[in-house]
C-alpha cells in the first residue's frame, strides 16, 4: 500500500526533473545559438517544404518516439540493460555506411564491432552465477571471513 505511493512520488519527481532538465537545456542552447549565430531567417522554411518536413521528421522520430521507447525499456528492463542498447549505434552506423556508401569496414572496425556486440550480449543475458554458492569468487569468500 505504501510502496505504491512512494513509487508514484518517485516516478512523478523523476518526470519533473527530466522535464526541467530538457527545458533548461533548450533555453541554454537557444540563448547560446542566438548569441553566436543571430536570429535565423525563417523564410527558407516556407520556400522549401522539404526542410520543414525534415525538421518535423527528426523531431518526431529521432527524439519523441526514441524517448518513449527508452523509458518503456527502462521500466521493463532496468537501467543497465536499457543503456547497453545505446552501444549498438556504432554497429548500425557501420552497416548503414556499407549499405548506402558501399564502404567496406576496416579490420579494426570489425574488431571493435565484435567487441561491442559481445559486451552487449553479455549485459543482455542474465547471469547464471549464484553469488552465495560454494563456487563463489575467492575474493568474496576471503572478505566474508573477515
Amino acid at each position: 500500500h505504501n510502496n505504491t505511493y512512494t513509487y508514484y512520488n518517485f516516478y512523478s519527481l523523476y518526470q519533473n526533473h527530466l522535464f526541467h532538465n530538457h527545458l533548461s537545456a533548450f533555453v541554454f542552447l537557444l540563448i547560446l545559438s542566438l548569441s553566436m549565430e543571430g536570429w535565423p531567417h525563417l523564410g527558407v522554411l516556407y520556400d522549401n517544404s522539404s526542410i520543414l518536413l525534415a525538421i518535423l521528421y527528426l523531431s518526431l522520430f529521432s527524439n519523441a518516439i526514441a524517448w518513449i521507447i527508452f523509458f518503456y525499456l527502462m521500466e521493463k528492463w532496468g537501467a543497465v540493460r536499457t543503456v547497453s542498447v545505446t552501444y549498438i549505434v556504432p554497429l548500425v552506423a557501420l552497416i548503414a555506411d556499407f549499405i548506402f556508401f558501399q564502404n567496406l569496414p576496416l579490420s579494426y572496425e570489425i574488431l571493435g564491432a565484435a567487441l561491442i556486440l559481445s559486451g552487449v550480449i553479455i549485459v543482455q543475458t542474465k547471469s547464471k552465477i549464484n553469488i552465495n554458492s560454494e563456487h563463489d569468487l575467492p575474493a568474496r569468500r576471503i572478505m566474508a571471513r573477515k
